[in-house]
């Protein structure tokens, strides 16, 4: 027998004693468990819902969960629940033969006659619908007819996805099982090659969830999981069949029309699926649905129109369309997806002058890396200023980001900038006078300059920044680097805080407090100031000696 990473010793391993034995008495509450490969996921329902991944490899145990516990690895007793409801579920993953042996059926299946065997599956399928289904899934999609095995699926769908008033979030949970179970069957017909005999099914499936969605709190999002992985499949279906290819064009629009925001089905996901005559019946239809919303209209009446106009000339290959597209909305125009057009048509000149225009529209920023559709990066303004020469606007842009957030990741990429077009002295200076006159500011601090300063290793310019301007919440990064070298300059960072803490009469942070005296107890130990240390512990003493609450924890501190 080998060895595999999830066992019930390699859980015991990553979460501790204390953490397995609290896991063991939540495996009741798992619920939707997924094992897909070497990962599972599922919820823990008891007083409270969360979400649990577990991934294994022959490598790693990894796990990690949406409760508020803070456990190193992530191996919360929730994650142990997981697991061990895995193995209990899959108990041959816990160890596997080194060499499987052969089925003991094979050899009686082996010698049946074929009248025999068709007389065994008959009477499986009488004993199990799901075997059943199968057979006749098989057997429509090898006769080209979908036939009585689709209007069964069809069925099977609405009887799953049948719910009764409104959906809570507990409920959502047993919702989007149902939906997963079901889906799972309806995928492993279709990697079998019926995609016609499944593809009415999943179409009442998509349009199913979207509705349960909007009477359901699925702010977990699992039902909406469910509702996408249905249209995807759909899709699918759609690509690898025979659908009635114009009746599918005039649902897509109609139900792209009518989405509340989910699930996304795009035009790529069904362009396959067309022919000449689905694309102008497609067209047609978004035309009219044009024609419905104004181009004065909001932006949220128009976002899907949109979309779908924009896939249409992303399909023919009209850039200049597309560009109208996502520029017509002075509020909204999406500079990054314009360039990109532009770059990938290889019109560089077009490209750059929508770069000048998002600078002027100071639609330049470091802080929308995640929705970059309105902004442009700093550094990919910056290239295309250098690129032509123009160095002193690509330094610009750099300032001015730095300007707004004076942080060590924009000094780095502004000193990266200026090494490479051979002025880093002149722009360092220019950059720490920035710093100052920020600091100087109302509500202002030391603590941008000090950070960069850390970051260079300069302590003493951090510490004299502090003691000008002041740390504010980079005093504790500044404790830190000074603590090795400068224990007494770090143990008077503290003080401070620690009287401000104490102003304000509250058990939950006496704990903190408590911590923060001892760390200034132990630096100014090896800084030679215990004795000062002392007295200025017996006055929070005297002064908060009716507080019990923080007395108890000063002693547990032995302070």
């Amino acid at each position: 027998m080998t060895d595999h990473p999830i066992t019930e010793a390699a859980l015991l391993r990553a979460a501790g004693a204390s953490r397995f034995a609290r896991g063991e008495d939540y495996v009741q509450y798992v619920h939707r468990l997924r094992i897909l490969g070497e990962s599972a996921s599922a919820s823990i329902q008891a007083k409270r819902v969360y979400l649990v991944e577990l991934e294994w490899s022959s490598a790693r145990l990894a796990g990690s969960c949406t409760c508020p516990d803070d456990v190193p690895g992530g191996f919360c007793k929730h994650v142990v629940a997981v697991g061990l409801a895995v193995l209990d579920a899959s108990p041959s993953l816990a160890s596997q033969p080194a060499e499987p042996s052969e089925s003991p059926l094979a050899p009686y299946l082996d010698g049946m006659s074929e009248v025999e065997l068709r007389t065994l599956v008959t009477e499986l399928a009488g004993l199990n619908p799901e075997i059943d289904r199968l057979l006749q899934v098989r057997a429509s999609a090898a006769g080209k007819d979908p036939g009585v095995a689709a209007a069964n699926l069809s069925r099977q769908v609405v009887d799953a996805l049948r719910t009764r008033g409104f959906v809570d979030y507990r409920r959502s949970f047993d919702v989007a099982n149902e939906a997963d179970a079901l889906l799972d069957e309806l995928e492993g017909h279709l990697d079998g090659g019926a995609a016609d005999v499944v593809r009415p099914g999943l179409l009442k499936a998509v349009t199913r969830l979207r509705a349960i969605t909007l009477q359901a709190d699925d702010s977990s999002g699992s039902i909406g999981n469910a509702c996408q992985r249905a249209a995807d499949l759909y899709a699918r279906a759609c690509r690898e069949g025979e659908p009635d290819r114009v009746a599918l064009a005039k649902w897509l629009a109609k139900f792209r029309d009518d989405s509340p925001g989910w699930p996304e089905t795009t035009l790529p996901d069904f362009a396959a699926a067309f022919d000449e005559r689905a694309f102008t019946t497609y067209r047609k239809a978004v035309a009219r649905i044009d024609a419905k919303y104004p181009s004065d209209t909001d932006g949220y009446s128009r976002f899907e129109v949109d979309r779908m106009l924009l896939e249409l000339a992303d399909h023919d290959g009209d850039v200049d369309r597309a560009v109208e597209i996502l520029s017509y909305r002075s509020d909204r125009v999406d500079f990054a997806g314009i360039v990109d057009r532009l770059r990938a048509a290889e019109r560089v000149d077009d490209a750059f002058a929508w770069v000048e225009r998002a600078v002027v529209a100071g639609r330049i920023s470091s802080s929308h890396s995640t929705a970059r559709m309105y902004w442009l990066s700093p550094e990919e303004a910056a290239e295309e200023y250098v690129a032509r020469g123009r160095t002193e606007d690509a330094l610009d842009i750099q300032r001015n980001e730095f300007a707004r957030r004076s942080e060590p990741a924009r000094f780095r990429a502004l000193m990266e900038l200026a090494e490479r077009v051979g002025s880093p002295e002149v722009e360092r200076e220019r950059a720490y006078a920035t710093l100052a006159t920020l600091a100087r500011q109302p509500f202002g601090s030391g603590a941008a300059r000090i950070r960069i300063a850390i970051g260079e290793d300069d302590l003493e310019t951090a510490w004299s920044v502090a003691e000008e301007f002041g740390a504010a919440d980079s005093w504790q990064e500044l404790a830190g680097a000074l603590a090795k070298k400068y224990p007494g300059r770090a143990a008077t960072l503290y003080k401070p805080r620690i009287d401000q803490a104490l102003t304000v009469t509250d058990s939950k942070r006496y704990a903190g407090i408590a911590d923060m005296l001892r760390q200034m107890r132990d630096l100014s130990k090896r800084a030679g100031g215990s004795a000062e240390f002392a007295d200025y512990l017996d006055g929070i003493r005297a002064q908060y000696a009716r507080r019990p609450a923080l007395m108890a924890q000063l002693a547990r501190r032995g302070l």
